[in-house]
């Protein structure tokens, strides 16, 4: 029962009860946060990822047209980016192929761009590659 005293401050048996719901509500919006956190760190993660790979693909993009402005003999080189930590390597090697006759296809070369990396605790490689032609005459 509330006596005049405890009506008078305002006091009455809820309060426990009161600082219980505080407690519960703290709780939840704390559970609610670290799940929010916890995807927002995922989404920044698989967005630095995306960046990282478009970057590797840029420089291969960038090799492949090097390459294919110098002459035959010097289309295979490497580089090395230091701020990404790739090794570019290109590689030029003559492509056999025949048209519908069945006579040889002259001055096709394929040339390949590979990006070595470190994923983490992995090595990865990336590969690209075009069909080059360059014909005996050099032109």
């Amino acid at each position: 029962m509330l006596s005049k005293q405890n009506l008078k401050y305002g006091k009455n048996d809820c309060g426990a009860y009161l600082l219980l719901d505080v407690v519960m509500a703290v709780a939840v919006f704390a559970i609610a946060m670290t799940g929010i956190v916890s995807a927002i760190n995922g989404i920044t993660e698989t967005s630095s990822l995306f960046a990282r790979d478009m970057q590797v693909q840029y420089g291969m993009d960038a090799m492949l047209v090097e390459a294919r402005h110098r002459p035959l003999e010097e289309m295979g080189f490497e580089r090395n980016d230091s701020d990404l930590g790739v090794l570019y390597r290109t590689e030029i090697e003559p492509l056999n192929q025949v048209n519908s006759k069945g006579e040889a296809l002259e001055g096709l070369y394929r040339l390949k761009v590979s990006a070595m990396f470190e994923n983490g605790d992995e090595d990865e490689t990336d590969t690209a590659e075009v069909i080059v032609y360059r014909p005996e005459d050099g032109n």
